[in-house]
């Protein structure tokens, strides 16, 4: 049975609801302010005169310089620079010299700017609660929290404001979901636990966590089957968050969607199913909670009056009563067995029939929904899961990573048309001259007006080496622009360089590996771990020797949802020689599969090596940064990692010739131990648990603003411009190496720094112990 690490994305600072629009949580926050020198270990000024180290001095003073460098003590660098061993070139000295002063440079100038943004949140509090503006205040809070020194922190959630502003927001809170405004009451609740959250309070927490999930749980409800309604809710809240902003009109289309989600779930495909979870879920918990989850889910269901423009019976209070009194009945009996959830199912779809006549497949499919979601709300388990026979080709291919189509991702704009996010590099529709922003109007003489994102994923691809016919209505043109493109398999690039310096003839990038040439420092940003991750990094790593000596690598894993076990594994046996990379744990936390490093395979091992990672970082990639920390073969450098450390197994279950699958987690990831530890730690973040993921060794925090500057810098730096006919436009993108240069990515130049004092440090104690 296949293994994989499912992609996942970070909470904070995304807007809680699905289709909302996403707030811009400005601020800026540089660099974790330095710990002073240990005046235990520190060198006294001028007592190593550079011209006559001894071979214990010069070692001395390289442990020092790579001490400094890890806390950030310019005072300390700039001394130890000053007093640098004669034998050390003056290119690397100056060099260093002259990142320390632009660190130190660019902290002072996120200090200020960190002091300017936090007053001016706070005083932004002030006026948008007084404007009403609730959910701009509690955005402004939490960044008040990322920009405040603890004891700042303390203090602003002991103001009077802040007691005003949660007060106000849990009472509209609460008034909203009574009266219906869901998107407004999920909007404020979910800013109100994540305040809770940075507080500290754990009680709070939970209370809110339960009523998000409520809220959640009816919220998805309309936006599945009561299109309208969810139109007339995103209005409603578009309105608060952008008084003044044109909204699109209803489209009629997309009225009937929701057909096509339920087609072909069967109480059978439902029932074996929900056996696979009940017999192999971690938690061996059996079958109360997915029961106890499916039958909370009928009664969302049936009390989402919102839902009536598509299942009028709905709308009548004794219908809707009767269906409720059935499934307290059912619930009564507190079922526990697979024969008592056959029960359920057979009696719930008995009353539907005689009351509300919702389709069959709405029942089924949102039983079995609210079932897995209980193991979510339970047990912190987000990623077990029913795929249905709509959903199943795609998910087969996503996990085979086969992908077959001409290269394009498509999202809905705001008027649900179909629009081209972005070619990939090197597919048929980027070497067309496909852009992004371009509206696919026409898919083989057939319009897609009223088509669902699946189906128009369902009509674009298909077998390799068959055409399909776009037409494109693109802005700034008056008429369509028609392309035949012939499908193709689709390479998943995972292994991206410094600076794309130009495409090849098959459109693919030709990258700049370096981010310090002079220093001979590589750089390799890995998306993701698929098959061919590993082969690729070594292509780019060999590639950088050829060119001239690395000297030290970064390996930038933010925003990697993680990927396949195997490579992760085969990754992390680049840098190390041997011992346990990764084990696996099942329910009863035996130790089921280890997979250990081979020496033959360290072909990198020693290396000098910086991980970049944050909150982003997840699975496959926590597994990478944990088992290198383990064995220090790199420094970590960023935020801590997202937490997600579990395994699903995924098996087929099928009614006749329809065929499903179901996802369940089963077992656990543990890193391998620390040096004196009898065991490692998993990687899982567990409710209740205070540790979870890889924790850098280095921390280096990013504010909002910082880390939307440094993205769209790098996006708009990686966009070569195909052409309106596949002909290269003007290339107008930024320089790159403003990231490090100008410090708009702190995390980034960090990690340079780290590696140039290393090496500066290893030159010194080297020559030394070759005399």
């Amino acid at each position: 049975m296949p293994q994989f690490m499912s992609s996942v994305s970070t909470v904070r600072d995304r807007i809680a609801l699905p289709l909302a629009i996403a707030l811009t949580l400005a601020g800026f926050l540089g660099v974790v302010p330095a710990p002073a020198a240990d005046p235990a270990t520190a060198l006294a000024p001028g007592s190593l005169a550079p011209s006559s180290w001894a071979q214990d001095g010069t070692e001395r003073w390289s442990d020092e310089l790579v001490a400094a460098a890890q806390s950030r003590d310019i005072a300390t660098l700039r001394r130890l620079l000053a007093t640098a061993p004669s034998h050390l070139e003056d290119d690397d000295v100056a060099r260093l010299q002259g990142r320390v002063t632009s660190l130190d440079r660019h902290r002072s100038r996120s200090s200020q700017a960190n002091a300017e943004e936090l007053a001016k949140r706070q005083a932004d509090i002030q006026s948008n609660l007084k404007d009403a503006k609730l959910i701009d205040a509690l955005v402004d809070a939490a960044n008040v929290h990322e920009l405040a020194s603890q004891e700042q922190w303390a203090a602003f959630i002991a103001t009077e404001s802040y007691s005003q502003l949660e007060a106000k927001a849990a009472v509209d809170a609460q008034v909203a979901a009574a009266e219906g405004d869901l998107l407004y009451a999920q909007e404020l609740t979910f800013r109100l636990k994540s305040l809770a959250e940075d507080r500290g309070d754990k009680e709070r927490v939970k209370v809110l966590e339960a009523e998000l999930r409520e809220i959640t749980s009816r919220v998805a409800l309309i936006a599945k089957y009561a299109p309208h309604a969810f139109y007339d809710l995103r209005t409603r809240l578009l309105k608060r968050m952008e008084p003044g902003k044109a909204i699109e009109p209803y489209n009629e289309l997309f009225a009937d969607e929701w057909k096509e989600a339920i087609r072909d779930a069967t109480p059978a495909l439902l029932l074996r199913a929900l056996r696979v979870a009940a017999n192999s879920h971690i938690t061996d918990t059996g079958w109360v909670p997915l029961i106890q989850g499916g039958l909370e889910s009928m009664q969302s269901l049936a009390a989402s009056g919102q839902l009536s423009e598509t299942f009028p019976a709905l709308n009548d209070p004794e219908k809707v009563a009767a269906f409720l009194s059935a499934i307290d009945r059912i619930a009564a009996r507190e079922g526990s067995t697979f024969a008592d959830a056959r029960d359920a199912v057979v009696e719930i779809l008995t009353a539907n029939d005689r009351t509300i006549k919702l389709p069959e497949e709405v029942v089924v499919l949102e039983f079995g929904s609210g079932a897995t979601s209980n193991l979510s709300e339970d047990f912190g388990d987000d990623y077990s899961d029913i795929i249905w026979p709509e959903q199943l080709r795609r998910f087969r291919q996503q996990m085979d990573g086969d992908f077959v189509g001409v290269g394009v991702l498509i999202r809905y704009d705001d008027k649900h048309e179909i629009m081209v996010v972005n070619p990939l590099e090197g597919s048929p529709a980027a070497r067309a001259g496909v852009r992004p922003g371009d509206l696919i109007v026409n898919v083989n003489g057939e319009s897609t007006a009223g088509w669902s994102l699946n189906k128009a994923v369902d009509h674009i691809t298909g077998p390799a080496g068959k055409p399909v016919d776009l037409v494109l209505k693109r802005e700034d043109v008056d008429e369509p622009v028609s392309v035949t493109l012939v499908r193709q398999s689709i390479p998943m690039q995972s292994v991206n360089g410094w600076w794309k310096s130009r495409l090849d003839e098959e459109g693919s990038p030709v990258w700049n590996w370096f981010v310090d040439p002079d220093a001979g420092i590589g750089y390799a940003r890995v998306t993701s771990f698929n098959d061919d991750t590993v082969a690729d990094f070594v292509k780019a790593v060999e590639s950088m020797r050829a060119e001239r000596p690395l000297r030290g690598l970064i390996v930038d894993l933010r925003g990697n949802p993680g990927g396949l076990l195997p490579a992760a594994a085969g990754f992390a046996n680049l840098f190390v020689k041997r011992g346990p990379l990764v084990s696996i744990e099942d329910r009863a936390g035996k130790k089921v599969d280890e997979l250990f490093a081979n020496p033959s395979r360290a072909r990198f091992a020693g290396l000098p090596l910086v991980v970049l990672v944050n909150g982003e970082s997840a699975s496959a990639s926590e597994i990478v940064s944990g088992a290198l920390q383990a064995y220090d073969a790199a420094i970590i450098v960023g935020t801590q990692t997202f937490g997600k450390g579990s395994v699903q197994t995924v098996q087929p279950v099928t009614d006749g010739s329809t065929a499903a699958a179901v996802k369940v987690t089963t077992q656990f990831y543990v890193l391998p131990p620390e040096p004196g530890a009898e065991r490692g730690r998993w990687v899982h973040k567990r409710a209740g648990k205070e540790e979870w993921g890889v924790v850098p060794d280095v921390e280096v925090v990013l504010a909002p603003a910082d880390s939307k500057a440094a993205g769209e810098l790098r996006a708009k730096a990686d966009f070569i411009d195909p052409g309106v006919l596949g002909e290269l436009a003007e290339d107008t993108r930024p320089d790159v190496g403003d990231l490090v240069r100008e410090g708009i990515d702190p995390q980034l130049e960090v990690a340079v720094l780290l590696l140039e004092s290393r090496i500066l440090a290893e030159a010194g104690s080297s020559r030394v112990a070759k005399r």
